[in-house]
C-alpha cells in the first residue's frame, strides 16, 4: 500500500486496499456495512458489535449488523441487518468515516452484550473511554430504555445457554 504526504507527514490510509492499478479502494466490509446502514434510511445509525468493529474496538465484523432506526420507521427489511427502532440521545451518536455510528461507550456496551465482556475490557485497555462513561451509559440505558436493556440481556442469556 502506498503512503501519502499530508502537511509534511507521511500517512497510510487506514483500512484500505490497493487495487491492481495502484489506486486506493475502500475495504469491502466497510463499503457493504455503509450500504447496509444507509439502506435502512437516512437517519440510520450503525450500532452494537458492528459499531464496535467500525470504531476498531473489535477485529471482526459481525455477519449480521445492527442498525438503529428512528421509532416509527416504516420500510422493508434489509438483508444481513437487524433493525432496532429506538431513539438515541445526540450524545450517543458520532459520525465516523461519514457514517452515523453509536458512540464508543454505547458501542462497547452493546458489543459486550452481543460478544461478551471482553469488548468492554478491550475498550478500557485501549483507553478509548473510561469505566465511568460506560457505567453512565448503562445507567442512562436502564433509566430511559429499560425494555431494550432487558431484551438485550435476555437475548444474551439465551445465546449463552
Amino acid at each position: 500500500m502506498s503512503a501519502a504526504r499530508c502537511r509534511g507527514s507521511l500517512h497510510r490510509p487506514p483500512r484500505h486496499a490497493t487495487s491492481a492499478f495502484g489506486r486506493i479502494r475502500p475495504e469491502p466490509h466497510r463499503t457493504t456495512t455503509r450500504i447496509a446502514t444507509l439502506s435502512v434510511g437516512p437517519s440510520a445509525i450503525l450500532s452494537g458489535s458492528a459499531a464496535a468493529w467500525w470504531h476498531g474496538i473489535v477485529d471482526d465484523r459481525p455477519e449480521t449488523i445492527t442498525v438503529t432506526a428512528p421509532r416509527g420507521r416504516h420500510g422493508p427489511p434489509v438483508k444481513g441487518v437487524r433493525i432496532l427502532n429506538r431513539s438515541l440521545a445526540d450524545a450517543d451518536v458520532l459520525i465516523r468515516g461519514d457514517l452515523r455510528v453509536t458512540g464508543i461507550a454505547l458501542s462497547a456496551l452493546e458489543g459486550g452484550v452481543e460478544l461478551g465482556a471482553e469488548v468492554i475490557d478491550s475498550v478500557l485497555q485501549q483507553r478509548r473511554t473510561t469505566g465511568w462513561t460506560v457505567l453512565n451509559s448503562t445507567w442512562a440505558d436502564l433509566t430511559e430504555r429499560a425494555d431494550h436493556v432487558a431484551s438485550s440481556i435476555r437475548q444474551a442469556l439465551s445465546v449463552a445457554a
